[in-house]
């Protein structure tokens, strides 16, 4: 359903284009994305669903801007600049969806940079220790006994 919003503001994204330019566009379509995926980690479901709207309208705006903007730059063969545009866009989203899979399936559904000593003060932990939206947010700071690692193979095994 969310999806569908994005696919309704394209039509007027192209007249907002016209009028405020490619560029200022492309940074009004990233900022409401980056806004939408911020939105996703409140936990509360409208939150999340206002959230994945806005980062479906985002792609799309910033999508069409975009394939516009190469056209409007290209001097000679429009319509090739536009196709190699394209072309890559999907490829690119393509391998983006399936390549994290890929590494998922290959690690067993374990990332081990979890475990990583890089990873031992990095956001993962403070996410861990802080909780989730999933579990609700905790004020308590520490770890539990056997660390992270032990938490997280034992969660997931």
């Amino acid at each position: 359903m969310v999806y569908l919003i994005g696919a309704v503001v394209t039509p007027v994204a192209g007249r907002a284009i016209d009028r405020i330019g490619h560029r200022f566009t492309l940074v009004a379509a990233f900022l409401g994305g980056v806004g939408g995926i911020c939105l996703t980690l409140v936990p509360h479901l409208p939150a999340v669903l206002l959230g994945l709207a806005l980062t479906s309208t985002g792609v799309f705006i910033a999508q069409s801007a975009a394939s516009s903007y190469v056209g409007r730059l290209a001097e000679g063969a429009r319509g090739a600049a536009v196709g190699l545009y394209v072309m890559f866009y999907y490829t690119g989203g393509s391998f983006g969806a399936a390549l994290p899979g890929t590494f998922w399936n290959a690690v067993d559904g374990q990332p081990r940079w979890l475990s990583s000593p890089p990873s031992r003060s990095s956001p993962s932990r403070s996410a861990y220790c802080f909780g989730s939206p999933q579990q609700g947010w905790s004020t308590n700071p520490t770890p539990p006994a056997g660390g992270i690692e032990h938490e997280l193979i034992s969660s997931h095994g």
